[in-house]
């Protein structure tokens, strides 16, 4: 084999490796995110039936799992008739001032917290989304 075989070789095993360990990220990143979604989720809905005056913000990686979602209509349409009798909107992009775009998302996060901590959270995700995601 010449050296130009070997070094392709290697290559190919570095770039091999990289995908994998990008994958491994990806995976922790969902199982983080994910509960994290679905807490969101519980909570904007409980928001949009009691009609409650707070904005409510998606932290950035809830609100990238909102959007990957959002491109998979079908599940995303059972999920939202799972838990509510119409379509979810989704609300961004958020027009607020730097304070006001903080100040909802720590106030949205403590209602996600509460939501994570009591029954009000369920599976919203259907389970092929979930697999997909894990």
């Amino acid at each position: 084999r010449s050296s130009a075989h070997v070094w392709l070789e290697l290559i190919q095993k570095v770039a091999q490796t990289v995908n994998q360990l990008n994958n491994v990220e990806v995976n922790i990143w969902a199982k983080m995110t994910v509960p994290r979604y679905q807490s969101f989720m519980a909570v904007l809905v409980e928001h949009l039936i009691s009609k409650e005056g707070t904005i409510l913000v998606p932290p950035p990686d809830v609100e990238a799992v909102w959007l990957s979602h959002l491109l998979r209509p079908l599940d995303y349409r059972s999920m939202c008739l799972k838990c509510s009798t119409k379509l979810i909107p989704y609300q961004g992009p958020y027009k607020l001032h730097s304070s006001e775009y903080q100040q909802s998302i720590k106030q949205t996060e403590q209602l996600m917290e509460k939501a994570s901590s009591s029954s009000i959270t369920m599976s919203l995700l259907p389970s092929s989304v979930v697999s997909d995601l894990q």
